[in-house]
C-alpha cells in the first residue's frame, strides 16, 4: 500500500495538471465501479458486488486523502468533482450495456 501511495505522491507532485488528471480519472473509475456494483447487488451477484466494493473504497480512500491533504488546490477539488459527475455517466453507460 505504501508503494502505491509513493507512486501517486511522486506523480502528483511532479506536475499539478498530471495530479489533477490522476484525481479525475481515479474518481471516474471509482464512481463507475460504484454504479456497476449497485447493479450487481440488484442482480444478487454478491461476490462480484463485494469485490467491486473493495476496489471502489480503496480508490476512494487513496484519492480523497490526496485532495484533503491539499484542499487549497482548487484544480484538484474541481478534478475530484468533475470525476464524480463523469463517473456517474460512465457507470450508467456500462450498466446499460450489460
Amino acid at each position: 500500500m505504501e508503494i502505491i501511495m509513493d507512486i501517486i505522491d511522486k506523480a502528483m507532485s511532479s506536475n499539478i495538471y498530471l495530479g489533477a488528471g490522476i484525481i479525475f480519472l481515479s474518481r471516474v473509475l471509482d464512481v463507475a465501479i460504484g454504479t456497476f456494483r449497485v447493479q450487481m447487488i440488484v442482480r444478487r451477484k454478491k461476490l462480484i458486488a463485494g469485490v467491486l466494493g473493495f476496489f471502489e473504497v480503496l480508490i476512494f480512500i487513496l484519492i480523497v486523502s490526496k485532495v484533503i491533504q491539499d484542499i487549497g488546490n482548487w484544480l484538484n477539488v474541481i478534478a475530484y468533482c468533475a470525476g464524480f459527475a463523469i463517473g456517474n455517466i460512465v457507470g450508467i453507460f456500462i450498466s446499460e450495456k450489460i
